[in-house]
């Protein structure tokens, strides 16, 4: 299936309800202003690399657009496989699914990239659900700092441990 084409007309506007969207049958892409200029460079790409995703894939599924976005990004900048998780973590205020999807998305690429690190979180730690099925969310990361694709799966790494170190406690 051929990919339809993309037709890049990105709108601002001040509407505050929605900080972007895209209409799936045209791609056109609609940004408030206002937010625009809150974002770091690599959150920007991010957004419009995951709101094109959205019309690529003819889905309104955030964890779809989200995925498109890491193929367009990944390795293409230093950091770009951690700078995907903390867009993802701060655009989609944290939510559980789309963190989580974002997480192992980004340590499939490492992994497919040579990282033993990752291979082994993804045994680890994304091969197992909790009862309901769905994964708990990890421990809040602070989102200012800049790290290697390596050094970013150790330090999912800890933040898995430390998981699970404080759910046994309680």
């Amino acid at each position: 299936m051929n990919q339809p084409t993309f037709i890049y007309l990105p709108i601002f506007n001040d509407n505050p309800d929605n900080p972007a969207r895209c209409e799936v049958k045209t791609g056109r892409i609609e940004i408030n202003r206002f937010m625009w200029n809150l974002l770091p460079d690599y959150q920007r790409e991010y957004v419009l690399a995951h709101e094109k995703g959205h019309y690529y894939r003819q889905s309104f599924d955030e964890v779809e657009a989200d995925r498109y976005a890491l193929e367009q990004l990944k390795y293409k900048k230093p950091y770009s496989l951690w700078n995907y998780i903390k867009s993802v973590r701060a655009i989609s205020h944290n939510d559980p699914q789309r963190c989580y999807a974002a997480e192992k998305g980004a340590l499939e690429a490492a992994a497919a990239k040579g990282s033993a690190e990752a291979r082994e979180l993804l045994k680890t730690h994304y091969s197992f659900a909790n009862a309901d099925g769905q994964r708990k969310s990890t421990v809040e990361l602070p989102l200012n700092i800049d790290i290697t694709s390596m050094q970013a799966a150790l330090l999912i790494a800890v933040v898995v441990f430390l998981s699970v170190v404080v759910s046994t406690i309680k």
